[in-house]
């Protein structure tokens, strides 16, 4: 009998033994048997993975429903939270508000209280002030009467020295000197120069006396044929009667020792002015005597007093100013100094109680919630 395949029923070879048989059966068997367990694991994977899947699914989907839940609960705990705290602020302000009237009513008192006593001090300086100046005038009137006693000479060389200073600090340009003492001529002599040539004089007589004396403008005169020039000034503090800043007497000018410079330099000005023209020597000095005329004359005399008039009073004027503006500024610094002092009082006590009130409302707002 023809012996076949037990699985596929097709003849085996008459050279297969029974054993070899059976152990090609257990191979395929083993192959068959090892595929189907791969094929269980892989649909028992997929089928965890699904199971898994759905698990996860709905463990979110209760999670979310949960959490859903919670975040309304907080939102709604917030907003109960939120009234709670509101209304512990609007409480707290409103009582801000009644203790900041009160406080500002008392603060506002205090200050009245201290600037009416600030201004009864402010009287009590300025009659210190006015006593004070009485007193300083006490010591200006025996200052005075010692330099009365003092000796002519001495006054005198006072006033050429600081003459002499000024001059040579507005025209440093030029050669100024002090004739001195014993030597027959003016005090000092002001040699004007343009572009280092020598082009005319100015002399000045230096007169720091008490009392004017008509002797001043004869040896003036004198010194005008002297030094053969007209322009000759008399500078002093002593002026003829009712006459001050700057006068002409016969045809001398007598101005004050602060107006001095700028009446020079005027002269000056008007000297280099001729000496640039190209005239003639004798129409040179023509030219020299016409702008001195001019100077003597009433007209200039006019013009330069209103102008020594007006510095004057802007020099007075600018001190007073800065007097008072010291004073006020002093007074003002000290008045906003009593106004910070009492603001921040105010704030640090409105602070102490707003803050306060509102942790402690706070506290209590959450402690209920």
């Amino acid at each position: 009998m023809e012996r076949r395949c037990p699985v596929c029923g097709q003849p085996l070879p008459k050279a297969l033994d029974k054993k070899q048989l059976q152990q090609r059966m257990d191979k395929f068997a083993a192959k068959a048997s090892a595929a189907e367990r791969r094929k269980l694991e892989r649909e028992h994977r997929l089928q965890l993975a699904e199971e898994r899947e759905a698990i996860r699914f709905e463990a979110e989907r209760v999670a979310n429903r949960e959490a859903n839940e919670l975040r309304q609960q907080l939102r709604q705990a917030q907003r109960e939270k939120t009234q709670i705290v509101e209304r512990a602020r609007h409480e707290a302000e409103r009582r801000a508000e009644r203790n900041t009237a009160h406080a500002v009513r008392l603060a506002t008192r205090q200050s009245e209280a201290k600037l009416e006593k600030l201004e009864n001090v402010r009287e009590k300086d300025r009659l210190r002030h006015t006593g004070e100046i009485a007193r300083f005038q006490a010591q200006i009137d025996n200052l005075s009467r010692k330099l009365e006693k003092q000796s002519g000479q001495q006054l005198g060389d006072e006033a050429e020295v600081d003459l002499l200073t000024r001059l040579k600090e507005a025209f440093p340009s030029d050669r100024i000197e002090r004739i001195g003492r014993g030597v027959k001529g003016a005090d000092i002599l002001h040699h004007i120069a343009d572009e280092g040539k020598e082009i005319g004089r100015i002399v000045y007589e230096s007169k720091d006396t008490l009392g004017w004396q008509n002797s001043f403008v004869a040896q003036a005169k004198r010194y005008q044929t002297q030094y053969d020039t007209p322009n000759i000034l008399i500078v002093t503090r002593a002026f003829p009667k009712k006459k001050k800043g700057l006068c002409i007497v016969n045809k001398i000018p007598v101005i004050g020792p602060a107006m001095a410079v700028a009446l020079a330099d005027i002269i000056r000005n008007g000297v280099i002015e001729i000496a640039r023209l190209r005239l003639t020597q004798a129409v040179r000095d023509s030219k020299v005597h016409e702008l001195f005329d001019y100077i003597v004359s009433d007209r200039f005399r006019t013009r330069f007093g209103d102008i020594a008039d007006t510095v004057t009073d802007l020099r007075n004027h600018q001190q007073k100013e800065k007097e008072w503006h010291e004073r006020e500024w002093e007074n003002e610094s000290k008045l906003h100094e009593k106004l910070d002092k009492s603001r921040r009082e105010i704030d640090s006590q409105l602070k102490a109680i707003t803050r306060a009130d509102v942790r402690a409302l706070v506290r209590r707002a959450a402690a209920s919630a």
